[in-house]
């Protein structure tokens, strides 16, 4: 089972091998000060501390970092990861941190109480999968959303992206006998499956692959390809970098050699996947090696730092329909759209 051997901090390119700790204390990490705000660093820099979940979606983040894209633009970066998305919107709401990267859908909920900006896109397209347990592969057909009825499936933590997904992938799909059991982090939900507790799971990569690999479980459906039962799944906005309103007003230039950074860093990365893997392979060292570049290559098409308008409506819609969010939150009113020309830079491959 590959659950364990992510790295929390990077802070200027170098790794510091504190999760465990700071998953369990749960601290933000970055500069000495413990506080947000992109003050000034040390050499003239500018300091600014990010937040992301624990998942191969965030990885670009830290090879960004590790590759000096922020640095480059006069950035110190530092990224704390939690394997819990509320701990880490917990840390991003006390003002820690200053930008919390993450689902859209959990960004957007934010603004009800917390006014936030998306300012640039990390990942585009629902980046889960539904895995069901082996024994199952043969008594269902492979992309049928109907095999969930009845089932036992584990999800993350409340109100999550993973669980506002799957009970809105069951309750747009009129299933309403399957049980959700909420865990703590992808992780969590791969050690039910892994423990039998679960029938399956909705998950990430590099959990679906090592599920598959490991013999556990298959892939039901892939969630961005699935346009039946879930139809907001290949366009979604589905990671975003996320900055509070008042950040976002007062430290304009700060954010504008963010959202730089992430569109240079993309660029490259899309080119040239290599920093990828090697930024994958030092999170998650105790996976093989060969299984990470595999997953990172077949993520690697979904990433782009582009915050698709066409896919929002729908995505809004839905939310609304399942209670995911209790108010619409119109594109231009949440998405940085000054930014375009900027996202604009980067290609999407084919």
């Amino acid at each position: 089972m590959k659950t364990s051997g992510y790295r929390v901090a990077r802070t200027s390119g170098v790794l510091a091998s504190i999760a465990g700790l700071a998953m369990v204390l749960g601290v933000a990490c970055g500069s000495d000060d413990g506080s947000g705000g992109g003050g000034e660093s040390s050499g003239g820099m500018t300091a600014i501390k990010m937040v992301v979940p624990q998942s191969i979606q965030y990885i670009p983040v830290f090879a960004a970092i590790d590759g000096g894209y922020f640095e480059k633009q006069g950035l110190d970066a530092s990224v704390s990861e939690f394997t819990d998305v509320q701990a880490a919107r917990t840390v991003f709401l006390s003002g820690d941190v200053d930008v919390l990267v993450g689902a859209s859908i959990g960004n957007t909920a934010l603004n009800d109480n917390v006014p936030i900006k998306h300012v640039v896109g990390l990942y585009t397209g629902d980046a889960q999968q539904i895995v069901l347990k082996k024994d199952l592969e043969s008594k269902v057909e492979a992309g049928d959303v109907n095999a969930l009825k009845g089932l036992t499936l584990a999800t993350t933590t409340p109100g999550s992206g993973a669980d506002t997904t799957l009970r809105a992938l069951l309750s747009q799909n009129g299933i309403t006998d399957a049980k959700v059991i909420n865990n703590n982090g992808l992780a969590g939900a791969y050690s039910a499956l892994s423990e039998g507790r679960v029938d399956g799971m909705i998950t990430a990569e590099p959990f679906t692959t090592n599920a598959i690999e490991d013999g556990l479980g298959f892939q039901l459906m892939d969630l961005a390809d699935a346009p039946d039962a879930w139809p907001v799944g290949q366009k979604l906005p589905s990671v975003v970098f996320s900055v509070k309103e008042d950040f976002y007003n007062d430290n304009r230039e700060t954010v504008d050699k963010l959202v730089a950074g992430v569109v240079d860093a993309l660029i490259d990365f899309q080119k040239d996947p290599a920093p990828l893997v090697a930024a994958a392979q030092k999170a998650m060292p105790d996976q093989d090696k060969d299984r990470t570049a595999e997953v990172v290559n077949k993520v690697l098409p979904r990433y782009s730092p582009i915050i698709n308008e066409d896919g929002w409506d729908p995505a809004m819609d839905l939310w609304l329909e399942t209670g995911a969010l209790e108010n619409r939150v119109e594109y231009d009113q949440i998405v940085a759209t000054d930014y375009e020309k900027e996202w604009a830079r980067f290609t999407p491959s084919s």
